[in-house]
C-alpha cells in the first residue's frame, strides 16, 4: 500500500492506518468492508487516498460533505457495495453533520452486500435509500450482465442478448427494468455529489439530467470507459456552464498529475456547478486549473 496523498480537503478529516480486523477490512476513514466483497489487492488498491486514480473519487466525495451545508445528500449510480456512499456517511459524521446517501445498483449480489456494508458501518435505514436496478436515459426494459461478484465490478447492460460480455464463464444475463436517472435525481432539492460508474451509459445517462441538474446538482463525479466517452462528455456539462474541476483519459497509463504519474483504467470527469445553491469551492492545487479557476483564485496565475 502506497503512502497517503496530501490534499487541502483530507486535512479537515481525521484518517487512521488502514488494517484488517477479523473478517473485515478498515479503509482510513474506518470503514469495514468484509473481506469476500473483493480481493486484499483491491481493497489495498482504495483503503486510503493514494497516488492511483482513486484518488480523484476521494477528493470529489470528501470535498462534498466538507462544504456541504449541515446535511449532505450523496447519490451513487452504480454503487457496487456502497464503499462511497459509506465513506460520505462517516465523513459527514465526523464533522459533525448529517446525511443522506442514495445507491443505485442493479447486480443482485452487490446490491445485498450494499444493505450489509450500511448495517456493518452503523448507517440506519432512515440514512439512505437503496435502490436495485440498472440506471439509463429512460425507465425501460434492459438486459444486464450479472454474476462473478466478488472479481468483477463491471456489469454492464447489454445491447442485445447475444452480445459478448468477456471471459466471466458463471456469468448470466438477466431482464432487467432500468430506472430513468433523472427520475431519481427530481427527488431531491440539493444533491451535494452525484457520482457515476455506470459502464459505458454515460453518454445516455448525462445529457438526459443536466438541465435539471443544473439546478439541484453541486458536482458530478463521472467515471469514464471509452475514449470516445472522454471526448465527447465535456460538450453536455460546458453547455450548462460547468466547470472542470478533473478531465483525466481512461486506458491510458503514465498521465501526468499533481500527484504525480498516475495509470487510469477508468477515466475521471469531475465538473462543478456554479448554479448551485450553497456551492462552495475548495482550490484544486493542479497545474491544469482553467482560465475561470485562475480568475477566481489569484494564487493560479503566472
Amino acid at each position: 500500500m502506497g503512502p497517503m496523498i496530501d490534499h487541502p480537503t483530507f486535512r479537515r478529516f481525521n484518517f487512521l492506518e488502514p488494517h484488517t480486523d477479523g473478517a473485515f477490512r478498515i479503509d482510513c476513514l474506518g470503514a469495514k468492508a468484509r473481506s469476500h466483497y473483493m480481493p486484499a489487492a483491491w481493497f489495498d488498491f482504495v483503503a486510503q487516498p493514494m497516488q492511483n486514480e482513486m484518488l480523484f473519487e476521494w477528493i470529489d466525495i470528501l470535498d462534498a460533505i466538507a462544504t456541504a451545508g449541515d446535511r449532505a445528500t450523496v447519490i451513487d449510480l452504480g454503487a457496487g457495495y456502497g464503499r462511497w456512499l459509506v465513506i460520505a456517511a462517516l465523513a459527514a459524521k465526523q464533522v459533525g453533520k448529517a446525511a443522506h446517501v442514495v445507491g443505485l445498483e442493479a447486480e443482485s449480489v452487490h446490491y445485498e452486500w450494499m444493505l450489509e456494508h450500511f448495517a456493518d458501518n452503523g448507517v440506519p435505514p432512515s440514512d439512505y435509500t437503496a435502490i436495485q436496478a440498472p440506471v439509463s436515459d429512460r425507465a425501460k426494459d434492459v438486459i444486464f450482465v450479472q454474476g462473478h461478484p466478488d472479481e468483477w465490478y463491471g456489469q454492464y447492460i447489454l445491447e442485445k442478448p447475444n452480445s459478448g460480455y468477456g471471459d466471466w464463464p458463471n456469468a448470466k444475463i438477466t431482464k432487467l427494468r432500468a430506472m430513468s436517472a433523472l427520475s431519481l435525481i427530481r427527488r431531491y432539492p440539493l444533491i451535494d455529489a452525484l457520482h457515476m460508474d455506470i459502464q459505458g451509459e454515460e453518454l445516455s445517462v448525462v445529457p438526459s439530467i443536466m438541465r435539471f441538474a443544473t439546478r439541484n446538482v453541486r458536482r458530478m463525479h463521472v467515471e469514464t470507459h471509452t475514449r470516445e466517452i472522454d471526448e465527447a462528455l465535456p460538450a453536455f456539462f460546458r453547455d450548462y456552464g460547468w466547470i472542470p474541476r478533473f478531465q483525466l483519459p481512461c486506458e491510458t497509463k503514465g498521465v501526468t498529475t499533481p500527484f504525480g504519474s498516475i495509470d487510469f483504467q477508468g477515466g475521471v470527469q469531475s465538473w462543478e456547478n456554479p448554479k448551485s445553491r450553497r456551492l462552495r469551492f475548495t482550490p484544486i492545487f493542479a497545474p491544469w486549473a482553467t482560465a475561470w479557476e485562475s480568475r477566481r483564485h489569484p494564487r493560479f496565475s503566472n
